[in-house]
């Protein structure tokens, strides 16, 4: 029997290596999605794990950034809320001051407090404690907290309605109905934003693409735009702010490619003048607070456990500073992510030395030519040879993906320019990379031709032959490193059966390029 010690040993290995190879497949293509759908859901989507930065929620009070930050809790009903606070232009980070036992908090700067606010109650922090007011009034849906008279104000969003609801110490109290029916008013929905400081009042308005305002608060007997004046056109999202006393407006001007330009709008003499332009990966949700003369801190998210700090004077960006981890997901999570990645990755190998055991028991290892005996390489020194070769052909793209996976952020340069620059980096990487595989594809091809050998088959002492037990030659090795996209199918588990089930061992490649891969030691004569 060809390639086998009898016939009875052909039919017991096939038989072990077709179950294997199931198993096998199992544990690379099945079992991951089984374990990520099953047990992954419950964790990815559950706020009882993942950590969210809510950041355009934040207050500038006392000279500082306040923020909410969803972290882990052992329930999964609710989340856990801390009262961050960042120092601003501190590289040291923020810092965890109080828990907060509020759903969905809003925050609010005053004077001397800090409102903590949401449609089921209202706390305030003095900067030593959390004191909550009870028995409020259940509201609805509520947006853009305000200074209203220097009390707490709150739009309230119903299926009908828009209301402004004022803090009266004790309670809310409905000041006035902004508009009695949002689907037939003129300014439907969350498309009105309210901004005050000491005793002025703006309110905004976005329609049909254009940005309003008006002094004051609106009423719900306007009918039309008369009491409005334009401010400029708008996209999806529009931030209203106070910048050294005077109204200003942030929008997004448009998408260039991957990101966005956030301009900022300032109100001097009754004219909108444009004074700050910056391009952004993420403009969705910014958060703008002045904090001196001419001087104003820009938040952005980049992933929901971290976000940007860039501080601008005179419309000049004078510093940015990331803070906040790169992933939501806890470190446990990732780490055994990464470790089924990584299983996945070296079950071929696991797969390969198995197989070279049951070889040894089953196979014969001998090859004879013209009274020439050598002997095959085992399929688990193959497999390793090919693991050292793969990692030098392929380590500008495993670089790149470590770094991505490793540091998210760092990728933002590249996506934070125009259309056509970050096409052409992308491009210009994808290139490189493909420029290196293809060099080492044809050194590893003439050393092959040549030698028989590869850094990898060197290392474990194997080489690459003619089925004349000649060298193969450069043309016969390209086409034999060529056909390794196919013995790569399935994680390389089509070249791996070809090489334990063929008489020869040989995959795809060796089977076109009439080649052998065997041990490097010296011919011995039958």
């Amino acid at each position: 029997m060809k390639g086998y010690i009898s016939e009875e040993h052909k039919r017991r290995f096939t038989i072990i290596t077709v179950m294997l190879a199931t198993l096998f497949f199992i544990a690379q293509f099945i079992l991951p999605y089984i374990i990520v759908f099953a047990y992954m859901p419950s964790k990815m989507f559950n706020s009882c794990w993942t950590r969210y930065i809510r950041i355009e929620n934040s207050a500038l009070w006392q000279g500082k950034v306040w923020y909410v930050e969803e972290s882990p809790r052992e329930s999964a009903t609710k989340a856990k809320n801390n009262l961050m606070v960042l120092q601003v232009g501190s590289k040291e980070g923020p810092v965890a001051k109080i828990e907060i036992p509020i759903e969905d908090p809003l925050l609010l700067a005053d004077k001397d407090k800090l409102w903590i606010i949401s449609s089921s109650a209202i706390s305030y922090y003095n900067g030593e404690e959390l004191k909550s007011i009870p028995n409020t009034k259940q509201l609805d849906n509520i947006y853009s907290p305000f200074l209203c008279q220097g009390r707490p104000a709150v739009i309230e969003i119903t299926s009908e309605k828009l209301n402004l609801f004022v803090f009266n110490g004790s309670d809310w109290i409905k000041e006035r109905i902004l508009i009695s029916n949002i689907h037939d008013s003129l300014y439907p929905g969350r498309k009105i934003k309210i901004i005050s400081q000491d005793k002025e009042i703006y309110s905004f308005l976005k329609f049909r693409g254009t940005l309003y305002y008006r002094q004051g608060l609106p009423s719900d007997k306007e009918k039309d735009l008369k009491s409005w004046k334009p401010v400029c056109s708008v996209g999806i999202n529009c931030h209203p702010t106070f910048i050294n006393k005077k109204p200003a407006v942030f929008r997004s001007s448009g998408k260039k490619g991957y990101v966005e330009e956030l301009e900022g709008m300032r109100l001097s003499n009754g004219i909108w003048e444009e004074f700050f332009s910056h391009r952004m990966y993420f403009t969705e949700y910014p958060s703008i607070h002045s904090i001196d003369t001419n001087k104003f801190i820009l938040l952005t998210q980049t992933v929901p456990a971290s976000f940007k700090a860039i501080e601008v004077k005179n419309g000049k960006i004078l510093k940015q500073i990331n803070y906040g981890k790169n992933s939501s997901s806890p470190t446990a999570i990732m780490k055994k992510m990464y470790l089924l990645y990584i299983l996945i990755i070296f079950m071929p190998l696991l797969f390969a030395l198995i197989l070279s055991v049951l070889m040894q028991k089953y196979r014969i290892e001998e090859y004879k030519e013209k009274g020439i005996s050598v002997r095959f390489a085992s399929l688990g020194k193959r497999g390793f040879a090919q693991a050292i070769d793969c990692t030098i052909v392929w380590a500008p793209w495993i670089i790149s993906f470590t770094a991505m996976t490793l540091n998210p952020l760092s990728f933002e340069k590249i996506f934070v320019m125009s259309e056509q620059e970050s096409i052409l980096r992308l491009a210009w990487i994808s290139i490189g990379c493909l420029l290196w595989a293809f060099l080492w594809l044809f050194i590893f091809s003439f050393t092959e031709g040549k030698y028989g050998k590869t850094p990898g088959k060197w290392l474990l002492g194997i080489k690459v032959l003619g089925i004349d037990l000649k060298p193969c030659g450069f043309w016969r090795a390209l086409i034999r490193n060529l056909l390794e996209i196919a013995d790569a199918f399935f994680n390389f588990m089509v070249g791996i059966m070809l090489i334990a089930l063929s008489d020869n061992w040989q995959r795809i490649g060796d089977t076109l390029a009439k080649t052998i891969v065997v041990e490097d030691r010296e011919f011995f004569d039958e």
